[in-house]
């Protein structure tokens, strides 16, 4: 099994921000970009994707010392891939590959369900690939991901475990959680051997964490889906 990381992904027309670190957990490597050189193309090289649901119009900027991601969804933009038809994806991976991997993702800025529908997650294995859903083979980005779904829960939200299948996702465990936008979050997500372990830390204004909001297990062996 290999990990490609990461991807940050959106539903319906969103915008945020992620900084601070991102990180490989492996004996002998690790990545960590906090953006601080202003993009999003060397030191680590992102490989940016956005072909999943057929989307278009999609913006990656580092420029402000933070990684903004962008998938708008009014026409054109919008998925009109059957099945995926009013998504939007924007996403980015950095390519070593491991088997055991642990991500750390500080977002600091993300709009509220209140204003538009809140979607975003990491991601671990990914295959990697950047190709437009089919009608034989659906959605070609698979790996596990762990996703902040802001509408859920009638809007008042939750953290989801997912499988990234030709299907799309399929939602293999969740938990209520309300993230408020004004304030800043670290994401973690491991998937070691095949137990995927989620966790979200509420940050203070200069990055330390304050509260543990949301802590996850699934253990694909013991609980198969």
């Amino acid at each position: 099994l290999m990990s490609r990381i990461m991807s940050l992904w959106v539903r319906s027309t969103l915008a945020f921000v992620v900084a601070a670190s991102f990180g490989l957990r492996a004996a002998d490597a690790q990545i960590f970009d906090d953006f601080s050189d202003l993009n999003d193309t060397a030191n680590p090289t992102w490989t940016h994707l956005n072909n999943a649901v057929g989307s278009t119009g999609q913006t990656w900027d580092a420029s402000g010392g933070k990684y903004r991601l962008h998938a708008p969804t009014a026409p054109p933009f919008g998925s009109v891939t059957p099945g995926f038809g009013g998504y939007g994806f924007v996403g980015a991976y950095v390519q070593p590959t491991f088997t055991d991997v642990r991500i750390s993702v500080d977002v600091v800025d993300f709009t509220p369900p209140s204003i538009q529908s809140s979607y975003f997650a990491v991601a671990a294995r990914l295959n990697g690939n950047n190709g437009l859903p089919t009608p034989t083979s659906g959605f070609q980005l698979h790996g596990y991901s762990y996703v902040y779904e802001g509408s859920a829960g009638g809007g008042a939200g939750e953290m989801t475990f997912n499988i990234l299948s030709g299907d799309g996702l399929r939602d293999i465990g969740s938990i209520p959680l309300t993230l408020n936008a004004g304030k800043d979050y670290r994401v973690i997500f491991e998937v070691i051997g095949n137990v995927l372990h989620g966790q979200v830390l509420e940050l203070d204004g200069g990055g330390n964490v304050v509260a543990t909001v949301a802590d996850q297990t699934r253990d694909l062996d013991a609980n198969n889906p």
